[in-house]
């Protein structure tokens, strides 16, 4: 068998390492013989390795060490053989910050090639790159002050609206508002894109996101209330139509939370965070703000009585592939 320059290229696992002319060492331990084995075929055993071989892996180790930023946790878990097309077999899962209160609504931010995420009891948002690291993006972020005895709160879930404007949840403001500027990180301007639903406020808006067509579709839970009480008097799941009409979906979910849309438009996804019965929900879309034929997508109760933490589904987001990712149990 022959392998064009794109076949052979596939054989490789990206990563980092560190090589000389004969061994090469990468980040997840694999060691090859580079001299005898060029297309790395078969990584040297630790049991099988001669005492300079071994030498020079620890030597090739202590350069590797050297050069991560970020410490390694966790492991990643494979049940099904497909998940390798997704996520590398030699991927590990790094601690790129830390010290947050109550971390939400993760977004890439394309242009900028940074990350931004809510901390929301800490009424902030920050941004996080590869090159600067850890900052604070802007404050306040969901809690401006408008609503009168608010809780504090910050920005929940964010996303990028069709025309890449920043959308944010405000949790505080109990609406949904743009970020129309930002001079500097502690003097951010909104401008309110939904606020209510037939004059009584949200509870608290929480997750978002837009189909193909530029509608948007989110959840209002009561989480963000703490023991404030409901105006609504039901926790909610939304469509908001680019012709600015709002159309309450669903009053029924006990605790309605992540969401997200098929990429064929057709399906609704809404994550239920109830912990008596933690599930996800699943809707055929049949028309601009029409959904029909609600079902248990999947159920998460085993999962969340297995966990550690007690966590229920939470955000969604679907690649282009239609996989759809949900953080839970």
């Amino acid at each position: 068998m022959t392998l064009s320059r794109d076949g052979i290229k596939k054989q490789f696992a990206p990563g980092e390492f560190v090589l000389n002319e004969s061994y090469k060492l990468y980040g997840d331990g694999r060691f090859y013989n580079i001299k005898n084995d060029v297309l790395e075929n078969k990584s040297l055993a630790v049991d099988k390795l001669s005492s300079q071989e071994k030498e020079l892996k620890e030597k090739f180790q202590t350069v590797l060490d050297s050069l991560r930023k970020y410490p390694t946790y966790g492991w990643i878990e494979r049940l099904a053989p497909e998940f390798d097309s997704l996520v590398s077999t030699h991927a590990r899962i790094e601690l790129v910050a830390e010290g947050f209160n109550w971390s939400e609504g993760p977004v890439w931010l394309p242009k900028e090639q940074k990350l931004i995420f809510s901390d929301v009891p800490e009424n902030k948002i920050y941004e996080w790159d590869n090159l600067d690291g850890l900052s604070l993006y802007m404050a306040p972020s969901g809690d401006t002050g408008i609503e009168k005895g608010s809780n504090g709160k910050g920005s929940n879930g964010l996303i990028l609206n069709p025309e890449g404007e920043l959308i944010l949840c405000q949790v505080g403001d109990r609406r949904i508002s743009k970020l129309t500027s930002l001079t500097d990180s502690l003097h951010p301007k909104f401008e309110p894109v939904i606020t209510n639903f037939k004059g009584k406020k949200f509870n608290s808006p929480n997750d978002m996101d837009y189909d193909q067509n530029g509608n948007l579709y989110f959840t209002d839970p009561s989480f963000g209330l703490g023991d404030g009480k409901s105006d609504i008097g039901f926790n909610g799941v939304y469509f908001y139509g680019k012709n600015k009409k709002l159309i309450l979906l669903d009053n029924a979910i006990k605790a309605p939370n992540g969401i997200a849309i098929s990429n064929d438009n057709k399906t609704l996804y809404v994550a239920d965070s109830f912990k008596e019965q933690p599930k996800v929900l699943a809707y055929d879309i049949v028309g601009d703000g029409k959904v029909t034929n609600k079902r248990l997508f999947f159920d998460a109760t085993e999962l969340h009585k297995a966990s550690i933490s007690k966590q229920s589904p939470d955000g969604m987001k679907i690649d282009d592939k239609g996989n759809i990712f949900f953080s839970g149990a």
